[in-house]
């Protein structure tokens, strides 16, 4: 079976790309909800035509939470790519 991209995106690697993209967000948006100082956290995709995508949030002091969950996130891939490194053996 051929996997093909939505019919709103023109090519297989900007679909993939958009994919990645939300990914990421809905990521932070996970780390930024562990927060309790987090009242609100929400991914939204503007229109399917076009690639933009806003992150809503809703606390005290938002860009130091939005930075506090990015560098978590960041922090955990690369321990997951420490850790399959060092599971993963190459011959």
């Amino acid at each position: 079976m051929i996997r093909r991209p939505p019919r709103s995106t023109h090519c297989i690697s900007s679909a993939a790309s958009d994919v990645y993209k939300r990914q990421i967000l809905y990521i932070i948006q996970d780390e930024l909800l562990k927060n309790s100082s987090t009242e609100f956290a929400g991914v939204i995709t503007r229109h399917p035509l076009t690639d933009e995508l806003w992150m809503r949030v809703v606390s005290n002091t938002p860009l130091k939470d939005i930075e506090n969950a990015t560098n978590t996130a960041i922090k955990g891939a690369a321990e997951l790519k420490k850790l399959l490194a060092s599971k993963i053996k190459v011959k």
